[in-house]
């Protein structure tokens, strides 16, 4: 899926998130055009819409030590 789609799908999935938690727009962390619009950017380059992400992140080296 290319980046924009993801956009797409990241910006419909927290539109549809706003409608759940109404919040002024001055709020910070409020469901606004605003910040949905950069959420959505974010989301798009670095998770798919199932929130996996798109790149495996971390070494690929196993830790096998117990904290002691």
């Amino acid at each position: 899926m290319n980046r924009f789609k993801l956009f797409v799908g990241h910006w419909k999935k927290i539109r549809e998130d706003a409608k759940k938690y109404p919040q002024p727009w001055w709020v910070g962390g409020s469901y606004n055009l605003w910040n949905c619009f950069w959420w959505a950017v974010h989301n798009s380059g670095t998770h798919d819409l199932n929130g996996e992400y798109l790149i495996k992140v971390g070494n690929g080296l196993e830790n096998n030590e117990k904290d002691t």
